[in-house]
């Protein structure tokens, strides 16, 4: 057996794991997304697999923390201390550029999954990273030390 970590996103949006995932040649047994994935019914998110475990809230947080970078994606960031407006507008060009319909046929066209994350729900995500418990702190530095 060999174990892939890696997004959903990558795994149906590009070879060789598509076609792969297509074929039956390889099985996600788990995945970090907060919620089902509808092209992975049967598969368990890790948060159902820790509320199933009783798991204490410092092993949640940790999760929280360890599977941000799938929730984040590829963010666009701006300078600290923007006027709020100028962020507003930002935000709403960014979704309504991703809601164009001919930049959908293009993305379509060339298999690419068009899953946009807006900044207010980024921002949430950042908060509930970056905010930890010392416990949770510490439990990240013995990960990452391996």
């Amino acid at each position: 057996m060999h174990c892939r970590a890696g997004s959903l996103e990558g795994y149906f949006g590009s070879e060789p794991t598509r076609g792969w995932a297509k074929s039956g040649f390889s099985r996600v047994l788990v995945h970090g997304s907060p919620k089902r994935d509808p092209r992975l019914p049967e598969v368990p998110t890790v948060n159902e697999i820790l509320e199933k475990r009783k798991a204490t809230e410092i092993t949640r947080r940790l999760a929280t923390v360890l599977m941000a970078p799938d929730a984040i994606g590829r963010p666009l960031i701006a300078p600290p201390g923007m006027a709020p407006e100028r962020v507003a507008t930002l935000r709403d060009g960014f979704m309504k550029a991703l809601a164009d319909p001919e930049l959908v046929i293009e993305a379509q066209k060339r298999n690419w999954e068009l899953e946009p994350v807006s900044g207010q729900e980024l921002e949430a995500i950042a908060k509930r990273v970056v905010v930890q418990p010392p416990e949770v702190i510490e439990g990240m530095k013995k990960i990452l030390a391996h």
